[in-house]
């Protein structure tokens, strides 16, 4: 079909605009549309910003992060099973000409080219994608700044009611360059239907107004929400009879999580959650005593790689025994490492938190050590090596290196009732012998659970040692929301 019999064909479907963006870009139509290996915005007929980088960089350092930013942006794009049943991506033909050029034509964008629209000074890396369903069409759009200031910035801006006027006339101007036939269009601001949005900042701004075709009118109108996601700008737009309230706030909301999802541990405020998570004595159990943060200083770190690099078993595990922060490259973490005060016979227990870059670095993490079949033996073995060398530590009564500790039956458990399902389970039995002990065997375990980019650690002994793990995971769930 010619662009022209699609246009006919959209008009006696009786479409709005998004329509016939539909319909158009199934016709294949290239008209003014950006390459196809370009990321640009496909945004509707009243919506935001192509897909460019605002600086053009000017050193190696500066692309890297460019193109770093570009590939969490392709990334955090809604994808059409993120709507349901019956959506598809469209392609390029469907791009909105959103741009800093043409915004700084328009007297009332003066003050927001250069940050609102793609390609401005101010503005970030971005990228886009419009979905449809039939008569349906969503577009989505992904900006990702330097910084998080820089992010609000652009959800402020378009917050003010100085931009209901200069996006009223910038779609005036932009619509007619669509390559559908349309010889003009306008519109005004109105009222936005309200929707629950839960992201760092938010707006949602209304217009409603009319194209016409062939001489003759058709309304038009758009749902454009902007939200702000740590440094990051996610765009939602479509025609307000697309979607209920509450299934537009399903929609929005899916696409902060995918941003969210992008950025990884970006969007985590750490301390808050660290702190959300901190253990107490109360929670290892009676004559637990704190002694100290497991993973606060390198040299802690750095000795007990060193004990377990002299186990054999440990030889084919990659990560080291998961600690301190050489266990990967964090971000940030805590642990709580305890004694138990009345039962000399007790090892060590501790709890630790690690947030990671981002969800594929926690699990890499977690897939290298289920896949390691030697990794029980060297979690036993270093744990009795450990224990044993620091034996004095626990109890001046002791000699140095009298208690001996020997772990048998080392293997992975059962998954844990309570826990993400990505998690790993590792039990051992571990013997302790010395002067004034009674022989005593106690079963311990190691638990470890994925919360996104953030891993939960405890080791302990005895039956109770999944509930308190258990206890400690529901702290981490609540802190990351």
């Amino acid at each position: 079909m010619t662009t022209r019999q699609c246009i006919g064909y959209a008009r006696r479907m009786g479409t709005l605009l998004a329509s016939l963006t539909v319909v158009l870009a199934a016709c294949g139509s290239a008209e003014g549309s950006e390459s196809s290996t370009e990321s640009t915005v496909a945004v509707e007929s009243d919506s935001s910003t192509e897909s460019t980088v605002a600086v053009e960089p000017d050193s190696s350092t500066e692309s890297t992060v460019a193109a770093e930013d570009q590939a969490v942006v392709d990334g955090a794009l809604l994808e059409a099973t993120d709507l349901g049943d019956g959506w598809e991506v469209l392609d390029a033909a469907a791009n909105f000409p959103n741009d800093a050029e043409l915004a700084r034509t328009i007297p009332a964008c003066e003050e927001f080219a250069e940050l609102v629209f793609a390609g401005g000074e101010r503005h970030g890396v971005g990228g886009s994608r419009a979905l449809a369903s039939g008569d349906n069409v969503v577009f989505t759009y992904v900006a990702l700044f330097p910084t998080e200031d820089a992010a609000a910035a652009l959800v402020a801006a378009a917050a003010t009611p100085e931009f209901d006027e200069c996006w009223a006339r910038f779609n005036d101007v932009a619509v007619p360059l669509l390559p559908f036939g349309i010889e003009s269009s306008t519109y005004v601001s109105g009222e936005p239907p309200a929707f629950p949005i839960d992201a760092t900042s938010s707006t949602v701004k209304y217009l409603e107004g009319s194209i016409v075709i062939d001489g003759a009118e058709y309304p038009d109108t758009c749902v454009c929400a902007f939200a702000q996601v740590g440094r990051a700008v996610v765009e939602v737009h479509s025609a307000a009879p697309v979607f209920d309230p509450a299934r537009r706030a399903e929609v929005v909301q899916t696409a902060i999580a995918r941003v969210e999802a992008g950025l990884g541990s970006e969007t985590v405020d750490l301390a808050a959650l660290l702190d959300a998570v901190e253990s107490s004595p109360a929670d290892i159990g009676p004559g637990a005593e704190f002694v100290a943060d497991s993973i606060a200083a390198g040299a802690y770190d750095d000795a007990y790689r060193r004990r377990q690099l002299r186990i054999d078993s440990c030889a084919s595990v990659s990560r080291p025994v998961p600690h301190g922060a050489t266990f990967g490259d964090m971000v940030d973490g805590r642990g709580w490492l305890y004694i138990d005060t009345e039962s000399a016979q007790l090892p060590y227990v501790a709890h630790w938190v690690m947030v990671l870059p981002d969800d594929a670095a926690a699990i890499a993490i977690m897939d290298d050590l289920r896949s390691s079949p030697d990794f029980p033996g060297c979690v036993a073995a270093w744990t009795a090596e450990v224990n044993a060398t620091d034996a004095d530590d626990k109890n001046d009564a002791w000699a140095p290196g009298s208690v001996q500790y020997t772990a048998t039956e080392a293997r992975f458990g059962d998954p844990v009732t309570g826990l993400p399902d990505d998690q790993l389970h590792v039990q051992w039995d571990l013997d302790a012998a010395g002067p004034d002990l009674d022989a005593e065997t106690e079963n311990f375990s190691l638990i470890m659970a994925r919360y996104g980019s953030t891993i939960l650690g405890y080791s302990g002994s005895g039956p109770a040692a999944a509930d308190t793990a258990v206890v400690l995971g529901s702290r981490v769930e609540s802190a990351m929301g």
